[in-house]
């Protein structure tokens, strides 16, 4: 207690004429004059010692640790709250924990896990460490399987799906384990059932703390198409129970999707994007045309052998 007045639930207690350092038995109770000259008074707590201190930040800095057990052992990854919520800690692989910054006096340690007992384990510290105080808890008995219902593929009621697109199944999970009486299970796989096969292929796969109403991606294949599909979800509770599994109800058919519609005024019924045509290239030595050619086609200047044009008076009319 530090200060001059102690207010608990609207009750003030003034404490400017205590002792710092001094213990203090307290309890808090309820009593009128006439009760008090009788000497009659109603206690609604147990007596307990308080040491009080003029500073808010003495007395406060104990710490606890110890194990987190249940039947079958030592457990792993839960988390331990105490008496504040900056007192919580999470068991290490060997369930050993340890809270901090625990006030002086009486407090708790509780397993918080929804699939978990509440156990409380109660322990008086001071400024000091104080070990060995092992929590003990027990999983909650798992008599049911999980369940899975209201599946479906949103926004296709008339169940003709184009392949090659991205549809979501909507569906709901619940078990007998959860919080706030919300079910939650561990991992929901989605299947759908090829016609042409007679086989269930997995689409995927959901994990974590799943629970209520929920959705999951399916980007169909553009392979599928047909009459005849059917998709089905299963889901799994931590206790490492199936569900049923629960069908979209009937078949339904995937189609390819229509063509590209060109927009209007499109001559030849197709668009494409305009593409640039290069512009001739006129190399050296090269030309286009000019009109009036007769061969259509220009050649730069060839040199030509030259032929000499013998003497007079070669016999055979060629010199070389």
């Amino acid at each position: 207690i530090s200060g001059n007045i102690l207010s608990l639930n609207g009750i003030n207690v003034i404490t400017n004429s205590m002792t710092g350092d001094t213990v203090y038995l307290y309890a808090f109770g309820n009593a009128n004059h006439q009760l008090a000259a009788s000497g009659n008074i109603y206690f609604y707590s147990v007596p307990a010692q308080v040491k009080v201190s003029s500073s808010g930040n003495e007395y406060v800095a104990g710490s606890v640790s110890g194990k987190v057990k249940s039947l079958g052992g030592a457990i792993a990854g839960v988390d331990v709250l105490g008496v504040t919520a900056s007192t919580i800690a999470t068991s290490l692989e060997n369930g050993d924990y340890t809270q901090n910054n625990i006030p002086w006096g009486s407090g708790y340690a509780r397993v918080s896990n929804f699939r978990y007992e509440n156990y409380v384990k109660k322990y008086e510290t001071s400024d000091n460490t104080l070990s060995s105080v092992d929590v003990y808890t027990n999983l909650k008995p798992d008599t049911q399987d999980p369940t899975v219902t209201n599946v479906f593929i949103v926004g296709e009621s008339d169940k003709v799906i184009p392949n090659n697109s991205q549809k979501l199944i909507q569906y709901t999970v619940n078990d007998d384990i959860g919080l706030n009486g919300n079910g939650i299970v561990e991992s929901v796989s989605f299947y759908y059932f090829d016609p042409h096969d007679s086989v269930w292929h997995l689409i995927g796969s959901d994990y974590g703390f799943l629970t209520g109403t929920r959705t999951y991606e399916w980007q169909i294949p553009g392979n599928l198409i047909g009459e005849g599909f059917k998709i089905k979800v299963i889901a799994r509770d931590f206790a490492g129970k199936d569900s049923a599994p629960m069908e979209w109800e009937d078949t339904f058919e995937i189609t390819v999707p229509p063509p590209y519609v060109p927009s209007s005024g499109s001559e030849n019924g197709n668009e494409f994007p305009d593409i640039p045509v290069p512009s001739p290239v006129i190399r050296s030595g090269n030309k286009i045309p000019s009109s009036g050619s007769s061969n259509e086609n220009e050649f730069p200047n060839i040199l030509e052998p030259q032929i000499e044009i013998p003497s007079s008076g070669s016999e055979n009319g060629n010199e070389i």
